[in-house]
C-alpha cells in the first residue's frame, strides 16, 4: 500500500494499460498550484495493489483500491446527523457548528447576523468540513442552537418568508446536466426586497430532489457556491461546505454512501448567501432527479 497525507507530493504512477493514473483518481484533491495532496488533519488516502507481488514492475500502478479514511477527532464526530421539521437542516448538539456561534478558523465570529459583511472574509484552508464550528463571544443576535438556525429556512413571521423557485440544469453532454452562475439572485426585488444594494444578497436557499439510485454506476453531485452549502442524501450529512467559501466546491459520489441499488433516495441542499460583493452557484451531476422531471429542482428561496 501507499499511504497519502495532507501536503504529500502525488505519486507519478501511470496507470497499467489503459487505466487511469493514481493522479487522475485522486484529482479532486490536489492543490493544482503546488501538486501537493490537500486532505484535512485526520485524513488519509490509501492506494492498494492487489494484483502484483513484484512492486518495480510496470503493472504495480497501486490503483486497485483506492480508499479515503477520515477519523474521528472527538467522540461526538462520530453522532448521528438529523433532518427535523420541513426543509430545516438541524444537527445533534456537538455538532460542526449549529449549536454555537459560528467562528472563522481564527475565532473571528461568522454570523452572529445572516450578513457577513464586517471585515475582511476568510476562507477556511481545509478542503474538506472546514474547522469554522467552535463557540466565539456570546452575542444575543448569535445563532446559538438550531432553533434559531432553523429560521434560515422556514417561514417565520418578522423574519424570514419564502417564495417557489426553480433551478434548471442544462445538459453538457457526457450524461451530466449542470447549473452555473456567478450571479446567483434568486431574490431580487422579492419579498424583503434588496434595501439599499442593487441585488437582495442576504438569502438562504432550499432544494428538494429524489432520484434512484443505480449501483456502480458512478453518479455524482458536485456544488460550490459562494457561501454556504449543506448537501443530505437519504439524510446524512454528505457534503459540508459551512462558512464564507468563495466558489470551493465539493463531490459526493453515492456508491460510497451504502445505498441499496434501485431504491429511491431524497437529496436535500441547503444554501445560504450572507455576503454583499459576489453571489455564485454551480451545480454538477450525472443524477436522474425523479421527482423534478430530469433536470428541473422545484424548490424555495427564503429572504
Amino acid at each position: 500500500i501507499i499511504m497519502l497525507r495532507n501536503g504529500d507530493d502525488v505519486p507519478t504512477l501511470d496507470g497499467a494499460l489503459d487505466q487511469l493514473s493514481v493522479a487522475d483518481h485522486v484529482s479532486d484533491y490536489v492543490d493544482s498550484s503546488t501538486d501537493k495532496i490537500v486532505l484535512g488533519d485526520n485524513q488519509v488516502i490509501i492506494l492498494f495493489e492487489l494484483s502484483h507481488t513484484d512492486l518495480t514492475s510496470s503493472g504495480a500502478d497501486f490503483q486497485d483500491l483506492i480508499v479515503l479514511v477520515t477519523l474521528g477527532s472527538t467522540p461526538a464526530y462520530l453522532e448521528a446527523t438529523t433532518m427535523t421539521g420541513v426543509e430545516t437542516p438541524s444537527m445533534q448538539t456537538f455538532g460542526y457548528r449549529v449549536n454555537n456561534e459560528w467562528t472563522m478558523t481564527d475565532g473571528t465570529p461568522i454570523a452572529p447576523h445572516m450578513a457577513a459583511t464586517s471585515g475582511p472574509i476568510t476562507v477556511c484552508t481545509h478542503s474538506v468540513q472546514d474547522i469554522a464550528g467552535s463557540k466565539g463571544s456570546p452575542d444575543p443576535c448569535a445563532i446559538n442552537g438550531s432553533t434559531s438556525f432553523s429560521q434560515w429556512f422556514d417561514d417565520v413571521p418578522g423574519v424570514n418568508q419564502s417564495m417557489p423557485y426553480s433551478l434548471e440544469l442544462e445538459y453538457v453532454g457526457d450524461g451530466v446536466f449542470e447549473y452555473v452562475s456567478d450571479a446567483f439572485f434568486p431574490a431580487d426585488n422579492q419579498m424583503f426586497g434588496n434595501g439599499d444594494d442593487f441585488n437582495n444578497f442576504f438569502f438562504t436557499y432550499a432544494m428538494t430532489m429524489d432520484c434512484e439510485y443505480s449501483s456502480c454506476s458512478e453518479q455524482f453531485l458536485e456544488v460550490a457556491a459562494t457561501d454556504d452549502v449543506w448537501v443530505f442524501v437519504d439524510g446524512q450529512l454528505v457534503i459540508d461546505l459551512g462558512g464564507i467559501r468563495h466558489g470551493e466546491k465539493q463531490r459526493i459520489d453515492l456508491d460510497r454512501l451504502g445505498l441499496t441499488d434501485g431504491n429511491t433516495y431524497e437529496i436535500r441542499i441547503f444554501i445560504a448567501q450572507r455576503n454583499d460583493a459576489v453571489s455564485e452557484l454551480a451545480v454538477r451531476t450525472n443524477i436522474f432527479l425523479r421527482a423534478a422531471q430530469i433536470n428541473q429542482a422545484y424548490t424555495a428561496v427564503f429572504d
